[in-house]
């Protein structure tokens, strides 16, 4: 009976130790689990994760601002194409007036008839002009003196230019005003800032602008000098 005891004791002490050691073990696995290597790992496997997400949230940003400033410009372009064609249309409509008087208005014709003595010829050249001058380009080709352009030409091109000169400052004003105009005010701005400077400056002229103008400058206290020598270019 000893000799079962004895082999039931070890049987135990055996039992006992295999427990000891599973426990030891699991103490170091469990050991492993909270190394701080493991949370290296972790952080690393979870900045993976986020990263290209954060990266598809700012590649979507940064696609919307562009858009947004694509937008943008786009609209700014629009508006200033706008802008240049309504400026181009007033000085089409002024030119217009201001050539259709040189025939139907007496005024107009005894002051051409004052600059020139065929004045009736210069009235129906200009008139046969009308549709191609159509905006600032031909206008100022039509005022500046060429060194090829002969006497005769010259002759028109200064009266041409003496004439619209005259009719900004005594007729067109109130041609504007009681006209069917929805912006006198803008028609005003540019006989005043534009036509009545370049046409003394043709040679300057390079936009429906007033390029001259400044913080410090105004169209009142702008003072107009007339160049009444030939101007050359």
């Amino acid at each position: 009976m000893s000799s079962d005891y004895l082999i039931d004791l070890e049987s135990s002490n055996e039992y006992s130790q295999n427990i000891e050691e599973n426990n030891k073990k699991n103490q170091q696995n469990l050991s492993l689990f909270r190394s701080d290597s493991f949370f290296i790992d972790f952080e690393q496997q979870s900045t993976i994760i986020v990263n290209p997400v954060q990266e598809y949230n700012k590649e979507i940003n940064n696609k919307k601002v562009g858009r947004k400033k694509l937008d943008k410009k786009i609209k700014k372009q629009s508006k200033d194409r706008n802008l240049n064609d309504y400026k181009k249309n007033i000085c089409r409509n002024i030119l217009r007036h201001a050539i259709k008087s040189m025939i139907n208005d007496q005024d107009c014709i005894a002051y051409i008839s004052e600059l020139v003595d065929d004045s009736k010829q210069l009235s129906i050249y200009y008139n046969r002009q009308l549709e191609l001058i159509t905006g600032y380009r031909v206008l100022r080709d039509q005022l500046i003196q060429l060194k090829d352009d002969d006497l005769l030409v010259r002759n028109r091109k200064q009266a041409f230019k003496q004439y619209l000169l005259w009719y900004l400052k005594t007729k067109a004003t109130a041609m504007i005003l009681r006209g069917e105009s929805q912006n006198p005010e803008e028609y005003l701005r540019y006989k005043n800032e534009v036509l009545m400077y370049y046409i003394h400056q043709p040679h300057e002229w390079m936009s429906n602008n007033p390029q001259w103008l400044n913080g410090s400058t105004t169209t009142m206290n702008r003072q107009f000098q007339v160049n009444s020598d030939e101007e050359y270019i």
